[in-house]
């Protein structure tokens, strides 16, 4: 009879000898909060990213966007510290938006108090959005500094998607950062005394990538609450109020 090696811990992690007797990591457990995004998950985070609430088919099926590794799920590593900031900070927007839209109390003059926007001043958003294709916003970055981003098109949603299809990211962190570098890219408009509108994407694209992390992740909070304002000014009740 073989005589197996000892179980070493390290750290958290117990060592397990494989039957070779060399040690490996245990599998992570299948439901813990940072698994990655397959069986049917990868496809509604996209959308929360993307500002699309439509409901989305979440059967346990493999998902499209995301190939499952080796082994399976069991297999992840959970993502942890400050690469999750985006993810937990954009998915708390989505929450309180579920959440308002969800309670038959909630009207959408109550969505737009939220935003601190009158009946008045929703009218001239959606008609910027519906004649002149987009609308604009500035929000006070620090006390010296401000940006302003505009609406998306559809067709930035789709650059988006391609670059998740193409990229296959595995984890939420990596998919929250390629959607909010190509998100940024595409809504800011001056920043920094710098003027965008005439610039391409991929050379905005670059200088998001060049700015300093905590900067970025700050720009992607305020363009968060740009998008869900936007979100809740183009809802069901354009209909009912407009």
């Amino acid at each position: 009879m073989i005589q197996r090696p000892s179980t070493p811990e390290i750290g958290s992690f117990n060592v397990v000898p494989d039957r070779n007797g060399n040690s490996m990591l245990p599998p992570m457990p299948s439901n813990t909060a940072h698994e990655p995004i397959f069986n049917g998950g990868g496809e509604e985070a996209i959308r929360k990213f993307m500002g699309n609430s439509a409901p989305v088919n979440t059967s346990p099926v493999c998902d499209p966007f995301y190939p499952a590794l080796p082994g399976g799920t069991e297999n992840a590593v959970p993502v942890t510290g400050p690469a999750l900031n985006i993810v937990e900070q954009i998915d708390d927007l989505q929450s309180q938006a579920e959440s308002l839209s969800k309670s038959p109390d909630v009207t959408y003059t109550d969505r737009l108090k939220k935003h601190n926007i009158s009946i008045d001043r929703a009218k001239e958003i959606v008609d910027a959005i519906l004649f002149k294709g987009e609308y604009q916003e500035t929000y006070q970055l620090t006390q010296k500094h401000t940006v302003t981003f505009k609406s998306r098109m559809f067709s930035d949603q789709e650059r988006a998607l391609r670059a998740l299809e193409s990229l296959s990211p595995q984890y939420p962190a990596s998919m929250a950062a390629i959607v909010s570098k190509n998100n940024l890219a595409a809504s800011i408009v001056r920043f920094a005394g710098r003027d965008f509108t005439k610039l391409a994407f991929k050379d905005k694209a670059e200088y998001i990538e060049k700015l300093p992390e905590p900067l970025v992740r700050l720009l992607a909070i305020k363009l968060g609450k740009f998008d869900q304002m936007i979100m809740d000014i183009m809802d069901d009740g354009v209909i009912e109020n407009f």
